[in-house]
């Protein structure tokens, strides 16, 4: 008798990908990873330039680090959009595949930067 196909667990599933990983030391794993904490540092840096621009020329307008916040958040996610849109087209990533490190890339200095305008600016 014939046993049915089913599908493995996802505990099967990542330890299946930590022997993987442990078996082949020279995949690209680390280089991705270190790309993606430059773009998000280059993120927080920018937020940095963006907020650092609203003390010093923004005196005169009232909601300066308002709107340097929200225009941030708008040039960050154009940014973060245009990284994903390299990954699918030229990496050779799925959508699928590029959709949480684009959620990740674009969250993260975006939450950092509505978390510092609403705290300290």
């Amino acid at each position: 008798m014939k046993t049915p196909y089913t599908h493995p667990s996802a505990c099967d599933r990542i330890l299946a990908a930590m022997r993987w990983r442990a078996e082949n030391p020279g995949t690209p794993w680390k280089e991705v990873a270190m790309r993606t904490i430059i773009i998000i540092l280059g993120g927080l840096v920018l937020f940095a330039v963006f907020a650092g621009g609203a003390r010093l020329f923004g005196r005169e307008i009232a909601n300066s680090s308002s709107i340097a916040a929200w225009a941030f958040v708008a040039v960050w996610f154009v940014v973060a959009a245009g990284n994903m849109w390299i990954g699918v087209t030229q990496a050779g990533y799925s959508f699928k595949e590029e959709l949480p490190i684009f959620l990740l890339i674009f969250l993260l200095p975006a939450a950092v930067a509505v978390l510092v305008k609403w705290k300290f600016l």
